[in-house]
């Protein structure tokens, strides 16, 4: 035989004979078996394919008189190897560890690796450690053995998921004082770990800092990922202690600075609004900073009560005594009261004095004439014209001399 030493499959082999006489029509006739039972053909230098297996290779010749005794030749067929994973790893985490596989077949075999979508960092013929990478694929790894007999397996094929957690907590995140904020991831894991020690799917707080989790999945893989939670201060809004209101002038009202959007009870949107006397009212402003934190405060506008609001007014004046002091009734809170009228009457309610409206010449003691009157207590009328539930207070001033 032309190889005596074969593998499997490997081609064909080429059985040849020389010497010896065929004899009268004889002809050389191959088997492969002892009891030549099985013509495999005839002839010299006969190709075949080469056996699965070893195999004994028999040639007689055969003649019209007789059949002559048999030669034979051996055909060593090594086996096939047929490598195994005896380590592997068919779920690996991107960014994770290098991974190890390890293969087993015949004594003194020779692997050889191919991958795709990995990196082999490391090849010890029968075992390499493999970097999946950071891209969440499929791998593959192709193992194939070769005998110290020259004989290759076929390829063994393992594929290989990459991937891990999908973890994303998204950008940086802002909320107002006093208000809770829940960070709940998409996605479920196996496990998380926050960076507290808690444990739960998701996380709530109203403390500013960083937020961290690291979550892993069944195969253990691991993500990370944090964001920075800042918390803002509520605008500072304070209009004031509940307050009265009297006259026309009214009050302001200030919401403060801390705003970019003021929303009034009264429908105003300014910094500021005026209230003016009318009624008992309840004013609320909501005020909301660049931070969209809002807050807001309220506050009791009463109606005005005259005898309050007059408790000052002075009781006498001296026009007469020489001194330049108190010669004229001024009464400072008319100014809120632009259309305010004063009457003056001695003691049996005849009408001596009346202002314009608006008071704007104080009364000097004298009667509509200009003549000075008699020291002596006078009755008052002031009808503020304001139009408010109680539009006018009256008393008695007193003309000394």
């Amino acid at each position: 035989v032309d190889r005596s030493d074969v593998c499997p499959g490997d081609g064909s082999i080429v059985l040849s004979y020389s010497g010896g006489d065929l004899g009268s029509n004889g002809s050389a006739v191959w088997y492969d078996d002892a009891a030549f039972t099985s013509a495999i053909g005839t002839g010299n230098d006969l190709s075949i394919a080469v056996p699965e297996s070893t195999t004994t290779y028999y040639l007689r010749f055969e003649a019209d008189c007789d059949t002559s005794a048999a030669v034979s030749v051996e055909v060593m067929v090594w086996p096939i190897p047929e490598p195994i994973f005896e380590e592997m790893t068919e779920n690996a985490c991107i960014n994770g560890p290098l991974y190890r596989y390890v293969a087993s077949g015949l004594a003194g075999s020779v692997f050889s690796w191919n991958i795709t979508n990995g990196t082999i960092v490391n090849d010890y013929s029968d075992s390499i450690f493999v970097n999946w990478g950071d891209q969440i694929v499929t791998g593959t790894l192709e193992l194939t053995e070769t005998s110290v007999n020259g004989c290759m397996s076929e390829p063994v094929i393992l594929e290989v998921e990459i991937g891990g957690p999908d973890l994303d907590l998204g950008e940086d995140l802002g909320t107002c004082q006093g208000t809770s904020i829940t960070i709940d991831p998409a996605g479920e894991f196996a496990s998380y770990l926050w960076q507290d020690g808690s444990t739960g799917p998701d996380y709530t707080t109203d403390q500013e800092g960083w937020i961290a989790l690291q979550v892993s999945d069944a195969y253990g893989c691991e993500a990370k990922d944090s964001l920075y939670l800042s918390v803002y201060e509520l605008p500072v809004v304070d209009l004031g202690q509940d307050t009265v209101v009297c006259g026309d002038e009214g009050i302001i009202l200030d919401a403060g600075t801390d705003g970019n959007n003021y929303i009034w009870s009264t429908g105003d949107i300014s910094q500021t609004i005026t209230v003016f006397m009318g009624g008992d009212e309840e004013y609320w402003v909501e005020v909301e900073n660049a931070y969209g934190c809002k807050d807001g405060d309220t506050i009791q506008v009463r109606d005005c009560s005259l005898e309050f609001y007059f408790r000052d007014m002075p009781t006498a004046i001296t026009p007469s005594d020489g001194n330049g002091l108190n010669d004229f009734w001024i009464i400072p809170e008319l100014a809120s009261f632009p259309q305010a009228e004063v009457e003056i009457f001695d003691r049996w309610g005849t009408l001596v004095w009346k202002s314009e409206p608006g008071y704007s010449n104080p009364w000097d003691g004298r009667n509509m004439k200009g003549n000075e009157m008699p020291m002596d207590s006078y009755h008052f009328v002031i009808k503020l014209n304001s139009g408010g539930k109680k539009d006018a207070i009256t008393g008695i001033v007193t003309v000394i001399r």
